[in-house]
């Protein structure tokens, strides 16, 4: 069934019946988007480069979806992004490397299908789109990259979607973005870990192991001290949360399956799941 959208939709319904109107979720266009292409091209890697899986049939929606992320994650409009607690925001920079990356995935999908006049496409607009992403997300400074391109050096976040280039190997980002990120989260510490960003003093247990995925060894160890810390601090028998305060350590979501990212190191190494 089809809506004409020119985005995946945030879901499909609920159990055992996956229908639901596009008017009656909420949407995360270049969220969702991107998601489908990253874990595609992730997929793919896994079965040795290999795009066979993918029924032909879905290559044209492929291509719907790659375009839509060329005509919006340059400068992303006002939407929500997977921290939907956190509200709308537009030009968000962690939002638009998710999709800049994603851009990239849907390149090397194309390379592993043998298009490769497609594939050198897409990978062109993807170096482009970082270049502008470099120039607009950074602080004047240099310390850091903003929260989005239109707000002030004073605003922060978490850019765990970084951890895409690394996993698919897209070498798009240049490794001096990680460094700037890095040493600017370690000064940044609250007493049980790093917010999601300056607007508020929460976290998520499974994005803040994305960034210890793409950290230093020194990083990497102190999220992990402050993940195992939360646990002790939080005073219920609950599952493992993956929202958390970072300054009292209660936690909020439980027992989800996105704490799946905690095994992000391991795909960045090349283990396979």
């Amino acid at each position: 069934m089809s809506y004409n959208l020119a985005w995946c939709p945030h879901h499909l319904g609920k159990y055992p019946v996956g229908y639901i109107l596009p008017s009656h979720q909420e949407q995360m266009p270049v969220e969702e988007t991107a998601n489908m292409q990253l874990m595609l091209s992730a997929i793919a890697q896994q079965k040795g480069n290999s795009t066979d899986f993918i029924d032909p049939k879905y290559w044209p929606l492929l291509k719907i979806w790659a375009d839509y992320l060329v005509s919006t994650t340059f400068d992303p409009a006002d939407q929500l992004c997977t921290d939907d607690f956190m509200g709308k925001s537009a030009s968000n920079a962690n939002l638009a490397i998710k999709g800049i990356i994603a851009l990239g995935a849907y390149a090397q999908l194309m390379e592993f299908k043998g298009d490769t006049a497609n594939a050198e496409k897409y990978m062109g607009i993807a170096r482009n789109y970082t270049t502008y992403w470099m120039e607009h997300a950074r602080a004047a400074d240099g310390s850091h990259y903003k929260l989005a391109y239109n707000l002030s050096d004073a605003t922060w976040s978490q850019k765990y979607n970084l951890v895409w280039d690394k996993i698919l190997k897209l070498n798009l980002i240049p490794q001096s973005v990680f460094d700037v990120e890095i040493a600017f989260y370690k000064k940044h510490f609250d007493r049980f870990g790093l917010r999601l960003d300056n607007r508020k003093d929460l976290t998520k247990t499974d994005w803040f192991m994305w960034t210890g995925a793409f950290g230093d060894k020194t990083y990497f160890a102190q999220v992990i001290d402050f993940v195992f810390a939360q646990l002790g601090a939080d005073n219920t028998d609950k599952p493992l949360t993956d929202l958390y305060t970072t300054t009292t350590g209660q936690g909020a979501f439980r027992d989800r399956a996105v704490v799946g990212a905690f095994w992000a190191k391991l795909l960045i190494e090349g283990v396979k799941p």
